[in-house]
């Protein structure tokens, strides 16, 4: 008997995962896009120009910090945001994906994997200023909103986390940071 429920679990479970998704991500959306790709340029693009970016790491794997506790905090920090851009962010980060080339960069950067931890990272790159790992892109219905996660890491006990904000008109512009963590 015990079997047969195994069977009928495991078949229920095999016709759940073929059915279509509701999520409001298109499935174009799965992989990161070229709109994505813009995001994460003007925002190195903007940390470079508030810091010594010049040569960093990018872990080439995107992370994600979740907000859904934090949705009154992100609106109160960035009064257009809408629902829905925190909402498509929450959403993208619920899986970890592989970064390509980032064009468009006033930086230099080197691709890492996580065999690259901020204890050895210095041995093997010592002209690097500092690691960067970053999250999936979430956007608006119009793609005029954005947000991202990202965190930076100049030694065990000197990190910080924060989520960015952005806004599009002709391009992508940083309107806001919003500090989660400091070590």
């Amino acid at each position: 008997m015990k079997v047969n429920y195994i069977v009928l679990l495991s078949l229920l479970l095999a016709i759940y995962s073929c059915t279509e998704d509701s999520s409001p991500v298109n499935s174009e959306e799965d992989n990161i896009n070229e709109i994505e790709y813009s995001v994460y340029s003007s925002t190195l693009n903007y940390l470079n120009t508030i810091g010594d970016y010049s040569y960093i790491l990018l872990r080439d794997s995107t992370v994600g910090a979740d907000v859904s506790v934090l949705y009154d905090d992100i609106q109160a920090n960035f009064d257009s945001i809408e629902i829905e851009t925190i909402d498509d962010y929450q959403l993208r980060n619920s899986e970890i994906v592989k970064l390509q080339n980032i064009d468009s960069l006033s930086l230099q950067f080197t691709f890492i994997s996580d065999s690259i931890t901020i204890t050895n990272w210095r041995d093997n790159f010592p002209d690097a200023k500092l690691i960067i790992s970053i999250s999936r892109v979430g956007f608006n219905s119009d793609r005029n909103q954005a947000l991202l996660y990202y965190a930076e890491y100049l030694d065990l006990f000197a990190a910080s986390g924060y989520l960015v904000f952005l806004e599009k008109s002709d391009t992508w512009v940083v309107k806001k940071l919003l500090m989660l963590w400091i070590s």
